[in-house]
């Protein structure tokens, strides 16, 4: 833990590796040294880490976790890279807009005022839009900061986390990759909780508390009670809508043959390469209809502005 703190570059981390190092020196279990500082760490490491400690096997606990933590962090970059150009995309076209309807409009708008002539209707649109965001911008950007910190008050209540959490899984297209994602959270991390093993009660209780979405989150934590009372995972996951059949169905199977972790790992990887794989398609699909929309919209902009061009010389 020392080697590692003296290799770390964040200076905030490597302070909290030496103090967890002092920690465990002095008899104390790393599980608990890192317990402490469990801002910096996932709930699920240090429970993996605690059930390897109890069990003799702290090394494999740790090959598991990188596995975990490597695959969720090539996911998110893939998702975030693919991304990228629509992101950038949008944004120079709001750049383009705010230049014209701020330099290019006005100015136009002020040669016809002079030259006596009619502004065509596209023109007159435009002209009308840029006054309107002139004159109300402030207000706009008030009630939207208004509607913002509204919704993110509400989104910490409980009712607003369940709203917001149905919302992404019923939301079309982007809902069935919520749901897939989530299954594969769930899967992924009762897999290495149970390979660590730690006892399936425990395990859900854990992987409630560590899901993303607060409905999954919600559900997970109500099978604990039906867990205690003898009933297995399989029973527990049934009826529930939002885990999908399939990895209901390979619980089963895993409990009947006794290789449940096994099954949820590879449930895991068919949900998350399933959730990657839509993600990348819908990317795709997204990128020429975002082009398409652009193009409607520089093609109103640039009409508008050469329209009255063409009318100025016969005003001349």
């Amino acid at each position: 833990m020392r080697m590692l703190a003296g290799q770390c570059g964040d200076k905030r981390l490597q302070k909290v590796m030496e103090k967890a190092a002092e920690q465990v020196d002095s008899g104390s279990t790393v599980a608990s040294a890192l317990e402490q500082y469990s801002e910096r760490f996932p709930l699920t490491f240090i429970e993996t880490i605690r059930a390897g400690e109890q069990s003799g096997t702290l090394d494999r606990s740790f090959d598991r976790l990188h596995k975990y933590y490597d695959k969720a962090y090539k996911t998110t970059e893939k998702i975030r890279s693919a991304l990228m150009y629509p992101m950038f995309v949008v944004a120079v076209a709001v750049v383009v807009l705010i230049i014209v309807m701020a330099k290019v409009i006005p100015t136009l708008a002020n040669v016809f005022a002079d030259l006596g002539g009619n502004l065509p209707l596209m023109t007159r649109m435009m002209i009308g839009f840029s006054d309107f965001f002139e004159k109300w911008w402030l207000v706009m950007l008030g009630v939207l900061f208004l509607i913002w910190a509204g919704l993110k008050l509400f989104g910490r209540t409980k009712e607003g986390k369940i709203w917001k959490a149905k919302a992404a899984l019923t939301v079309p297209l982007v809902g069935v990759i919520n749901q897939m994602s989530s299954a594969a959270q769930f899967a992924n991390t009762m897999s290495v909780l149970l390979a660590a093993g730690i006892t399936l009660d425990q395990a859900v209780e854990t992987t409630a508390r560590v899901m993303d979405n607060a409905l999954f989150q919600e559900e997970v934590h109500s099978m604990k009670g039906g867990i205690e009372q003898g009933r297995s995972l399989t029973e527990c996951l049934q009826n529930r809508p939002y885990f999908p059949q399939t990895m209901i169905d390979m619980c089963s199977i895993g409990e009947e043959t006794g290789e449940l972790e096994e099954n949820l790992e590879n449930v895991a990887d068919y949900y998350s390469n399933e959730a990657d794989y839509r993600s990348q398609r819908l990317l795709t699909m997204l990128e020429p209809a975002l082009l398409v929309m652009l193009s409607f919209f520089a093609g109103f902009i640039v009409i508008s502005i050469y329209l009255p061009i063409f009318t100025m010389y016969d005003l001349m």
